[in-house]
């Protein structure tokens, strides 16, 4: 559930901001209410009781969506499996750990998905970075 005062706050941020007040004259942001936890405490909560309930298994790595991406999630989250590489949003010229090694995503693809499987979204990747 969405925190009442964060939900009002953004209500007139957004009013203020969208009849061009400036932000010196819009009010402060509320500080956070531990009643009301954010997605990303939420994900790191689950991330920390998946981890204590199925410590045997051994996780390589974390997808988050783009939601969570700021520094400070991709950090926590990385800590609860000891450093493990943590995601949020794929780029073509993204280094990802595959046998031990960094390499460029485009890179793990081609070779993961093999020779005759359709990669479009590399195609659509190499056409727009020309």
């Amino acid at each position: 559930m969405p925190d009442p005062k964060m939900a009002e706050w953004r209500k007139t941020r957004d009013l203020l901001k969208k009849q061009g007040s400036p932000p010196k004259d819009r009010p402060p942001k509320p500080k956070p209410i531990s009643e009301y936890p954010t997605k990303q405490l939420l994900a790191l909560d689950m991330i920390q009781a998946y981890q204590r309930h199925f410590p045997n298994i051994n996780v390589t790595g974390i997808l988050a969506d783009a939601l969570y991406g700021d520094a400070n999630f991709m950090d926590r989250a990385s800590s609860v499996f000891s450093g493990i590489q943590v995601v949020s949003q794929l780029r073509w010229n993204q280094l990802v750990i595959y046998k031990n090694k960094e390499v460029k995503l485009k890179a793990y693809f081609d070779s993961y998905l093999g020779p005759g499987v359709k990669k479009t979204w590399l195609y659509e990747v190499e056409k727009n970075k020309s």
